[in-house]
């Protein structure tokens, strides 16, 4: 069994110290690393998902994949989206010996981390994040949401996020009965379809559409669609309380003291 410990490099906020003195460490350790008093403060990355990996390799591309689920939960917990930056690994080591580089780091486009092998001790914990995680860890489609929001809140993963929805509600509950806006709902999809009316962020090209004629905004949308998510969380998996920080970016870890 190996222990793999992973640089957390950015972002220097607020938020990631929370994460580290509040969150559980269940599935992944997000914690302060100093070695003496007169050391810069500084974070690391881990999870117990990663110890039955031998090969280094394989250890970072799967904590990659990981961190998707801290940025996913982020950008869906905070209200500010534009505030979050996501979470940016450095150098890896293995339990307490040197960091050292890998060099074949691989984007990751899918999912295939098996949480069945490495069973975790459940843990009671007020951190909505952690909460999200222990649900993606058990439920597909929290982790599909999840994977998706990590990459941004823009038009195009706002809609995938969407589609998601609609794929869970299906046989359960029609869209427009769950209590969101669906005149909004409607001028979202029509805006984020609509490549004249956002260009490259649009999920289209040019089509036989005429443009919205109200089109809906990207911070209203992330609203809208960030709404949907929660009321399915709170209705289907009885997640009913989001904790909501400010963000402060720092570019001095000792600005956040």
């Amino acid at each position: 069994m190996s222990v793999w410990i992973f640089e957390l490099l950015s972002p220097t906020s607020n938020y990631i110290h929370n994460l580290a003195t509040s969150m559980p460490s269940t599935d992944i350790l997000i914690a302060e690393d100093n070695y003496d008093d007169y050391s810069a403060l500084q974070y690391i990355f881990g999870s117990i998902h990663l110890n039955h990996i031998s090969d280094s390799t394989e250890a970072y591309n799967k904590a990659l994949q990981l961190k998707l689920l801290v940025d996913g939960a982020s950008f869906l917990v905070y209200e500010d989206k534009q505030a979050y930056r996501p979470i940016k690994l450095g150098r890896i080591r293995e339990g307490d010996g040197y960091f050292f580089t890998v060099a074949d780091q691989i984007t990751p486009t899918r999912f295939d981390v098996d949480f069945s092998i490495n069973p975790v001790v459940e843990k009671e914990s007020q951190s909505t994040v952690a909460k999200l995680i222990q649900l993606a860890r058990q439920n597909e489609f929290v982790l599909n949401i999840l994977l998706i929001l990590s990459q941004g809140m823009d038009f195009r993963n706002l809609y995938q996020a969407l589609d998601e929805c609609k794929s869970f509600l299906k046989g359960k509950r029609k869209i427009e009965n769950i209590g969101i806006d669906n005149a909004k709902l409607n001028r979202f999809t029509h805006t984020a379809n609509n490549f004249a009316t956002i260009g490259l962020l649009s999920r289209h090209g040019t089509l036989a559409q005429q443009p919205p004629a109200n089109p809906l905004s990207l911070s209203e949308s992330q609203e809208l669609i960030t709404d949907l998510i929660r009321i399915i969380l709170r209705d289907y998996f009885d997640l009913k309380e989001f904790q909501m920080e400010k963000i402060i970016l720092a570019g001095n870890l000792d600005d956040l003291f």
